[in-house]
């Protein structure tokens, strides 16, 4: 029977009671390519792209959970794939360009990786853009829209405006307290006269609004002296049932100035 060999690392296994004169040079070369296997002391071990240590060192593509098929991302690139659609990618040639997607890949521009919608987050030169397209086909070009865009300077760009979720105020013992962060868009059903109190978590720049609406019965509204109106003079808000004023602040780091009033507007 001739030398067989292992199905993996391609080992001489020689002919028993043959390779006279032989069998050593076989053995020490199988042992030289299991060493090889390994870094110097024994402190790693690779195989294929993959390098173990202190660190996982990885040149290729590497895949957690199903491959989602991105075998097609541009040379250059080293990528981990993660489950059937997503993956993170970074070009070996710039510490300054990241990519995390899902169901997305980039090779001579931005394909599908299976049919369906699109994000991605993409970091380049210090800019970070979110990034959106709606469906398309298996390895189909994706148009992006920007939806939002932070320059390396700070300055934010957003495709559309913003929606705030309103959120209610209430009084209680004849007044109102009001968290800046939490609500900055407000709103406030009368159900006494009442103060609204200097808000919580002011921050310079920020912004906020209260929609006052009257119930059947009349209210009176105050205002704590950190509000600051025109001509140092608080607004009388509407005497009417059933009726909306509309108010708007920005904190200027020690006062909260009204920026915008609008009274007298029927509620629906």
């Amino acid at each position: 029977m001739a030398d067989t060999f292992t199905t993996n690392l391609n080992l001489t296994k020689p002919e028993v009671g043959a390779s006279t004169d032989t069998w050593g040079g076989k053995l020490n070369t199988d042992l030289d390519t299991i060493d090889a296997i390994f870094a110097t002391g024994g402190t790693a071990v690779s195989f294929g792209n993959v390098t173990l240590g202190g660190t996982l060192d990885v040149s290729g593509k590497v895949s957690l959970g199903t491959s989602n098929g991105d075998a097609d991302y541009a040379s250059g690139y080293s990528v981990i794939e993660i489950g059937g659609s997503g993956n993170i990618a970074g070009n070996e040639a710039s510490n300054e360009e990241l990519f995390l997607s899902g169901n997305a890949y980039y090779n001579s521009g931005w394909k599908y990786s299976n049919a369906g919608a699109a994000a991605l987050v993409d970091i380049q030169n210090g800019r970070v853009r979110i990034r959106n397209a709606g469906d398309g086909s298996d390895g189909g070009a994706i148009t992006w829209i920007t939806s939002l865009d932070i320059q390396q300077a700070g300055d934010v760009n957003v495709a559309k405006s913003a929606r705030i979720t309103q959120g209610a105020l209430t009084s209680s013992s004849n007044a109102v307290a009001w968290d800046a962060k939490a609500i900055c868009n407000a709103y406030h059903v009368t159900t006494e006269n009442t103060t609204f109190s200097a808000p919580s978590n002011a921050v310079e720049g920020a912004i906020i609004s209260v929609e006052l609406a009257q119930g059947g019965t009349v209210r009176t509204i105050a205002w704590n002296t950190v509000f600051e109106f025109a001509a140092s003079t608080a607004p009388t808000v509407t005497a009417t049932a059933n009726k909306t004023d509309i108010f708007s602040f920005r904190y200027n780091g020690s006062v909260w100035q009204e920026i915008g009033r609008v009274q007298n507007l029927a509620q629906t």
